[in-house]
């Protein structure tokens, strides 16, 4: 048998034509899975974009949730058809990037095919009412046209209080500011509100309705201010008024130590105390004060009755009360409108029962200097008046010459003389001896001598 020599080297037609069909068949399966991967490589960096815009949207709801205000609107649970309420929010691209959570460069990234992001896309951000616990984060999500109603903003109330420390007055200046409108409400569409609960007075309307002013006249109280858009408010901001000062200074007794009975001179502290801006300590002189000594007001710079004021330094006064010629209760009153304070406020009239008396009596002790006991031991004597009766002593052999105030020398006291003592006192009886005659009887003899 005789063999063919010829060699097929290609392809018939029929066969390349197959061939061309297979291979057409897998490159159109590439070239969708290779468009599919593409298409799903965007989507996933669409997502990233999307997922990174409502992550910082999150972060800027929880750290500026005391500034930013909600609305509120109640859901019905499907389940449970029970309603609750929720809070939301719509916060912008432009408030993220404003307050540094995003970059600039966010703004034209692609969000979907040839959607681009914008500063004024807005992201729905809704809470928990009663746990402010977020429930969702959408960007451009949310109910239709929830956030075309919401207000894109931020209140912030600035108090500026003048002058600084103790005053009589405070000025008070309230600049209310809403940043970040993002053209959805403008200044018109929000009311400016305050409250004092303390005296003031209102302030002229200012050319700008964002500011308002008041003057407050009376201490301890709070400024309540608000911004208002409708109902809903939006920023509430509170400050303590204090520091005015309207009260002078107070006198009032200080340590006493001494004795309740005294004579001849007290020495009396006095205390200044101001709670404010402090006590102008100069203002206060013995001119202000009066000084009653048993219902009798005494001089203040009489000759045995005066008073004088020191003061040793950070409000504490010594009054010194010289009296020796009247008895009784000590009463010391201040007079209003005389002390100051360093801002001109005066104080009121002050009164002080001291408990203190004075006494002008004196006792006096017979000394009997070598006598025989006295009459009476002694005796009790009031300034200014006389002696009275004294007592009577002997001694044999002696002259009584009387009562005097040393036991050798000194001055004679007698029933006239006038008490001057400021102390008691001891009086020492004087004595002379007597002389004798002696007659020498010469009972028969010469004649003595002499």
């Amino acid at each position: 048998m005789k063999k063919n020599k010829n060699k097929k080297n290609g392809f018939t037609l029929v066969e390349l034509l197959g061939t061309i069909v297979v291979l057409s068949i897998v490159l159109g399966i590439v070239g969708i899975t290779i468009t599919n991967t593409i298409k799903k490589a965007k989507a996933e960096s669409y997502q990233v974009t999307i997922n990174e815009i409502e992550s910082h949207a999150n972060d800027y709801l929880i750290e500026n949730s005391n500034r930013l205000f909600f609305l509120t609107k109640k859901i019905k649970n499907e389940e449970t058809n029970e309603e609750y309420l929720i809070e939301y929010q719509c916060i912008t691209v432009r408030n993220l990037i404003d307050y540094g959570y995003l970059d600039d460069n966010i703004i034209k990234s692609e969000v979907a095919n040839k959607k681009y992001v914008s500063a004024s896309d807005y992201i729905y951000v809704e809470r928990d009412f009663k746990t402010k616990a977020i429930n969702e984060t959408t960007y451009n999500g949310g109910d239709v046209g929830v956030c075309e109603r919401a207000v894109k903003a931020q209140g912030d109330i600035i108090f500026t209080i003048s002058p600084d420390g103790f005053s009589t007055y405070k000025n008070v200046t309230i600049n209310y500011r809403i940043n970040n409108y993002n053209d959805v409400n403008t200044v018109g569409d929000y009311t400016y509100i305050y409250s004092y609960d303390k005296g003031h007075e209102d302030g002229p309307e200012s050319n700008s309705e964002t500011t308002r002013t008041l003057k407050a006249t009376e201490n301890n109280g709070t400024i309540i201010a608000k911004i208002m858009n409708g109902d809903t408010e939006i920023a509430s901001a509170s400050e303590l008024i204090n520091d005015i000062d309207l009260i002078g200074p107070v006198i009032k007794e200080g340590n006493y130590s001494g004795n309740n009975t005294v004579r001849g001179k007290l020495t009396y502290p006095l205390v200044v105390t101001d709670e404010g801006i402090g006590a102008n300590y100069g203002s206060f002189t013995a001119d202000d004060i009066t000084v009653k000594i048993g219902g009798v007001t005494i001089p203040k710079n009489g000759t045995t009755e005066n008073y004088s004021l020191e003061h040793k330094g950070n409000g504490q006064y010594n009054l010194t009360i010289k009296n020796l010629n009247y008895a009784g209760e000590v009463l010391i009153s201040v007079a209003k409108d005389t002390v100051q304070d360093r801002l001109g406020n005066n104080n009121a009239y002050k009164e002080i029962e001291t408990g203190i008396t004075f006494s002008n009596e004196y006792t006096i002790t017979f000394e009997k200097n070598g006598g025989n006991t006295p009459s009476q031991a002694t005796k009790d004597v009031t300034y200014n008046k006389t002696y009275g009766d004294l007592a009577t002593i002997t001694r044999t052999g002696y002259d009584f010459d009387g009562w005097y105030t040393k036991a050798s020398g000194g001055n004679k006291i007698t029933a006239s003389s006038t008490v001057l003592i400021t102390d008691d006192q001891t009086l020492y009886a004087h004595w002379t001896a007597k002389t004798y005659t002696v007659t020498f009887e010469k009972n028969g003899g010469s004649t003595p001598s002499p």
